[in-house]
Order: C-alpha cells, then sequence, then structure tokens
C-alpha cells in the first residue's frame, strides 16, 4: 500500500524525521490549533520514539511560550 501513496499525499497527512525535525513540523502546522496529540510511531520503532517527538515539542513549547502558539 505504501508504494501507491505518493510523498507529496504523505506529506500532507503525515509528519516525518528525527524527533526533533517532526517536533518542529508538527508545532509549525498545528500549534495553533490543537489540544490532543497522538504520536504513532513508525513500524518497528519502540515506544520510546514516540516519547522522544512529544519531549521534543514540550521543549520547543516552553521556549516559544504560550504567545506563539495562539494563546494555547
Amino acid at each position: 500500500m505504501g508504494e501507491l501513496i505518493d510523498d507529496e499525499v504523505f506529506a500532507a497527512f503525515a509528519v516525518s524525521g528525527s524527533p526533533a525535525q517532526a517536533a518542529r513540523e508538527i508545532h509549525r502546522r498545528y500549534s495553533d490549533v490543537f489540544t490532543t496529540l497522538c504520536v504513532i510511531p513508525e513500524p518497528g520503532a519502540g515506544p520510546e520514539s514516540a516519547l522522544d517527538v512529544l519531549t521534543e515539542l514540550r521543549a520547543l513549547n516552553d521556549h516559544l511560550g504560550t504567545d506563539q502558539q495562539g494563546g494555547n
């Protein structure tokens, strides 16, 4: 099934990269709209990879403050 989805469609619905890259992209796309977030690691990756993304996202949110998060 993966070969049927091109990179443009994948990028429209998913975020990929290192934990820091994924956190930056999640923040860029969704920080002003999300209140709940579910991070699903790629197949074969352990749950720690999702935790790494969430940790990076928390650090990014703490660093930027609530003013740049749309008041969340």
